[in-house]
């Protein structure tokens, strides 16, 4: 089942199976569906006790879940395994940073081609999993790919994004895009507004906290700058 023909409704019974099954056996087809399961929570009002529960057992199956898929071929399946790794870490945030090396692993850095898939919503997710790691080159490729196809207007907006976040335009019009992309979405199916969109928040929050860590520390009061960029008096 690919995230275009998931329902994503939250189903409390499944999630009770799919958390055994993923404490049980690491199982990485598991682990993809539990996602979809967090996700459709996430979607349908907020995090319930019996998701956050799930996303402990995915917690605790990332490690064994990435090193069985490390040579997955299938990039579909690493799209939705990387989509996964983003819903555990929107309900738990103390396992971003394991989450993001997760989703390095899963997208290869670029080495899986784009041209391969065809699922206009799991371009959609890579172009945005792209973004929340910064691999623009990557990007750059899902979204000439999701051109061809379309994605009710994504697409473009998606495009829109990728160039901003290229040439740096700043986190201003990367909100923009953000905002257009959720309009663009106003008549896609549940599943996907949820998807592309927990993303699209993910992507967004990335950046903004990768631009606040770049961003130079204000001088204090008793520091004054002089014409020699080497030299630093204190007065």
């Amino acid at each position: 089942m690919t995230a275009m023909n998931a329902s994503l409704l939250p189903d409390r019974r499944l999630a009770n199976r799919l958390d055994g099954l993923v404490r049980k056996t690491s199982s990485p087809r598991a682990f993809a569906a539990a996602g979809r399961v967090v996700i459709g929570a996430l979607g349908h009002g907020g995090g319930p006790r019996w998701a956050r529960e799930l996303c402990d057992a995915m917690s605790d199956s990332l490690w064994l879940v990435q090193a069985r898929t490390v040579i997955e071929e299938d990039a579909a399946f690493r799209v939705e395994l990387a989509t996964a790794a983003m819903a555990l870490a929107s309900v738990r945030p103390e396992r971003r940073v394991a989450c993001l090396e997760a989703v390095r692993v899963w997208l290869g850095l670029g080495m899986i081609d784009a041209t391969e898939m065809t699922d206009p919503v799991l371009l959609a997710q890579r172009a945005l999993l792209a973004l929340i790691i910064d691999d623009t080159w990557q990007a750059e490729r899902c979204v000439a790919q999701l051109g061809l196809i379309e994605l009710s207007g994504a697409g473009a907006v998606l495009h829109d994004w990728v160039v901003a976040r290229r040439q740096r335009h700043g986190m201003l019009r990367e909100a923009q895009c953000f905002h257009h992309l959720r309009l663009a979405l106003s008549d896609a199916s549940p599943g996907v507004r949820a998807t592309v969109m927990l993303l699209a928040t993910v992507a967004i929050d990335e950046r903004s906290a990768a631009l606040q860590q770049w961003a130079p520390e204000p001088s204090g009061p008793d520091e004054v700058e002089t014409t020699d960029p080497v030299i630093r008096l204190a007065v």
